[in-house]
């Protein structure tokens, strides 16, 4: 799996990790292969994203912040250790 476009859903990436073991979970009856933290343009939110194996989102959730969005993220990696890839910003 190759890393994921600047963008999903019209959200800027700022982190992602891909699952080493085939997919992390199941969400809405797909496999999670991958975990994003995303913000749109002028929100002070972040949404982590659950994404397909063609970074496809599958579900999504507003956090607070990106360190919140880790913390929820390890909760659902079903004991999968969480290596993020930083995005530099533009």
């Amino acid at each position: 799996m190759d890393a994921p476009p600047s963008h999903l859903d019209g959200a800027r990436v700022l982190r992602y990790v891909i699952s080493r073991r085939g997919g992390f979970r199941e969400s809405r009856g797909e496999a999670v292969f991958a975990l994003a933290i995303c913000r749109y343009d002028g929100s002070k939110d972040v949404y982590l994203f659950d994404c397909a194996s063609d970074w496809e989102v599958i579900g999504d959730a507003p956090w607070d912040s990106v360190d919140e969005a880790m913390q929820i993220a390890l909760q659902h990696a079903m004991g999968e250790t969480l290596a993020w890839t930083i995005v530099p910003s533009d």
